[in-house]
Protein backbone atom coordinates (compact mmCIF):
# COMPACT_ATOMS: atom_id res chain seq x y z
CA UNK A 1 0.00 0.00 0.00
CA UNK A 2 1.65 3.44 -1.21
CA UNK A 3 1.36 6.31 1.29
CA UNK A 4 2.95 8.96 0.21
CA UNK A 5 2.57 11.42 2.77
CA UNK A 6 4.72 9.02 5.19
CA UNK A 7 8.16 9.12 3.63
CA UNK A 8 10.76 10.60 4.74
CA UNK A 9 13.60 12.45 2.89
CA UNK A 10 17.15 11.45 4.57
CA UNK A 11 20.33 13.20 3.13
CA UNK A 12 23.11 11.26 2.69
CA UNK A 13 26.56 12.08 2.10
CA UNK A 14 28.88 11.30 -1.17
CA UNK A 15 29.87 7.21 -0.02
CA UNK A 16 27.08 6.60 2.47
CA UNK A 17 24.72 5.26 0.21
CA UNK A 18 27.75 2.50 -0.88
CA UNK A 19 28.09 1.85 2.74
CA UNK A 20 24.45 1.87 3.74
CA UNK A 21 24.00 -0.48 -0.32
CA UNK A 22 26.76 -3.46 1.55
CA UNK A 23 25.15 -4.17 5.26
CA UNK A 24 21.79 -3.83 3.51
CA UNK A 25 22.89 -6.37 1.20
CA UNK A 26 24.16 -8.58 3.30
CA UNK A 27 21.06 -8.53 5.21
CA UNK A 28 19.11 -9.67 2.49
CA UNK A 29 21.50 -12.17 1.29
CA UNK A 30 21.25 -13.46 4.92
CA UNK A 31 17.02 -14.13 4.88
CA UNK A 32 17.43 -15.80 1.04
CA UNK A 33 20.14 -17.97 1.62
CA UNK A 34 19.03 -19.33 5.24
CA UNK A 35 19.13 -22.88 6.17
CA UNK A 36 16.40 -22.35 8.84
CA UNK A 37 12.97 -21.04 9.22
CA UNK A 38 12.91 -17.59 9.30
CA UNK A 39 10.57 -15.46 11.74
CA UNK A 40 7.25 -14.26 9.98
CA UNK A 41 8.74 -10.58 10.89
CA UNK A 42 12.21 -10.91 8.95
CA UNK A 43 10.07 -12.55 5.92
CA UNK A 44 8.01 -9.75 5.84
CA UNK A 45 10.70 -6.92 6.17
CA UNK A 46 12.77 -8.55 2.88
CA UNK A 47 10.76 -7.29 0.28
CA UNK A 48 11.55 -3.37 1.77
CA UNK A 49 14.67 -4.18 2.28
CA UNK A 50 15.40 -5.69 -1.15
CA UNK A 51 14.44 -2.37 -3.03
CA UNK A 52 16.38 0.27 -0.36
CA UNK A 53 19.27 -1.52 -1.24
CA UNK A 54 18.58 -1.70 -5.22
CA UNK A 55 18.23 2.20 -4.51
CA UNK A 56 20.98 2.54 -2.89
CA UNK A 57 23.29 0.77 -4.66
CA UNK A 58 22.37 2.35 -8.15
CA UNK A 59 22.98 5.78 -6.43
CA UNK A 60 26.65 4.54 -5.80
CA UNK A 61 27.18 3.45 -9.08
CA UNK A 62 26.11 7.17 -10.06
CA UNK A 63 28.56 8.27 -7.36
CA UNK A 64 31.29 6.15 -8.65
CA UNK A 65 31.14 8.06 -12.54
CA UNK A 66 31.41 11.50 -10.67
CA UNK A 67 35.20 12.60 -9.82
CA UNK A 68 35.85 14.22 -6.66
CA UNK A 69 36.11 17.65 -6.83
CA UNK A 70 39.39 18.78 -4.57
CA UNK A 71 39.72 22.09 -3.59
CA UNK A 72 36.15 23.05 -4.57
CA UNK A 73 32.93 23.18 -2.23
CA UNK A 74 31.30 19.80 -1.89
CA UNK A 75 27.85 18.54 -3.37
CA UNK A 76 25.15 19.01 -1.41
CA UNK A 77 24.14 15.85 0.19
CA UNK A 78 21.37 13.68 -2.01
CA UNK A 79 18.37 13.04 -0.65
CA UNK A 80 16.98 9.89 -0.56
CA UNK A 81 13.55 9.17 -0.06
CA UNK A 82 12.29 6.45 1.73
CA UNK A 83 8.70 4.80 2.60
CA UNK A 84 7.08 4.23 5.38
CA UNK A 85 8.13 0.33 5.26
CA UNK A 86 11.85 0.53 3.95
CA UNK A 87 12.01 2.58 7.38
CA UNK A 88 10.28 0.45 9.67
CA UNK A 89 11.83 -2.47 7.65
CA UNK A 90 15.97 -0.74 7.73
CA UNK A 91 15.10 0.00 11.69
CA UNK A 92 14.00 -3.64 12.75
CA UNK A 93 17.00 -4.52 11.53
CA UNK A 94 19.41 -1.35 12.47
CA UNK A 95 21.27 -3.83 15.23
CA UNK A 96 22.13 -6.60 12.72
CA UNK A 97 23.59 -3.85 10.53
CA UNK A 98 26.50 -3.39 13.12
CA UNK A 99 27.61 -6.97 12.29
CA UNK A 100 27.66 -7.37 8.12
CA UNK A 101 31.06 -7.64 8.32
CA UNK A 102 32.53 -3.90 7.86
CA UNK A 103 35.76 -2.35 9.60
CA UNK A 104 35.26 -0.67 12.94
CA UNK A 105 35.74 2.66 10.89
CA UNK A 106 32.87 1.78 8.49
CA UNK A 107 30.71 0.57 11.49
CA UNK A 108 31.52 3.99 13.25
CA UNK A 109 30.63 5.74 9.93
CA UNK A 110 27.27 3.48 9.64
CA UNK A 111 26.29 4.42 12.84
CA UNK A 112 25.76 7.86 11.72
CA UNK A 113 24.04 7.03 8.91
CA UNK A 114 21.32 4.68 11.01
CA UNK A 115 21.01 7.87 13.43
CA UNK A 116 19.91 9.62 10.35
CA UNK A 117 17.16 7.32 9.74
CA UNK A 118 16.41 7.05 13.25
CA UNK A 119 15.77 10.79 13.40
CA UNK A 120 13.61 10.73 10.14
CA UNK A 121 11.27 7.74 11.86
CA UNK A 122 10.91 10.08 14.96
CA UNK A 123 8.58 11.93 12.28
CA UNK A 124 6.16 8.86 12.02
CA UNK A 125 5.87 7.88 15.63
CA UNK A 126 2.60 8.96 15.47
CA UNK A 127 1.49 6.32 13.44
CA UNK A 128 4.18 4.11 13.95
CA UNK A 129 5.35 2.29 17.22
CA UNK A 130 9.02 1.27 16.13
CA UNK A 131 10.31 -1.24 19.27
Amino acid sequence: MRLPHLDQLVPLERGEAGLLARAVAVLVRDVTHSQTPVPLVELLTFAPLATLAKTLHQRHQREQLVPVRPGRRPLRPWQLRVRYDQLAALLHHRLALFYCGLSEAENLQLAGIVGKFQQKSLNLSTWIRFG
